[in-house]
């Protein structure tokens, strides 16, 4: 009942209970170790939508600076920066994004030249860049 908030909420804070909010609530999980939903499980419906809108919060925030004080996310070769596209962090799918600047499309990152080629620094030897591995 409404009648009883008020008193439960002072024996609480009095008793030495304290307010938090959900901010403080995912920081406590974290170092707990303890999963909180829908935060930390992006393969559910709600993970997906939570994921969804804290992107849009995060894209238009990106759009209301001004472009000479943002990260230009194309230049960087960071193919979604507000939120996960856990299709192309986990190689699924040939093509993801028709109009992806990056030119990655799916592939890996450094394949093909995608994403700003980030092979071509590897020196001699195999892929990893250690001579003589094999």
């Amino acid at each position: 009942p409404a009648a009883l908030a008020l008193p439960l909420w002072h024996a609480l804070t009095t008793s030495g209970g304290r307010a938090i909010g959900l901010a403080d609530v995912r920081a406590s999980a974290l170092l707990t170790q303890t999963p909180v939903f829908p935060f930390d499980f992006p393969d559910t419906e709600a993970g997906s939508q939570w994921q969804r809108r804290e992107g849009e919060e995060r894209s238009k925030a990106h759009r209301r600076r001004p472009p000479a004080r943002r990260p230009n996310y194309a230049a960087l070769g960071s193919a979604h920066p507000h939120a996960p596209c856990w299709a192309a962090v986990l190689h699924l799918g040939a093509d993801l994004d028709p109009d992806d600047e990056t030119g990655h499309r799916g592939r890996p990152l450094g394949a093909d030249g995608g994403a700003g080629n980030l092979g071509a620094n590897l020196g001699p030897g195999d892929e990893t860049g250690r001579p003589g591995a094999a």
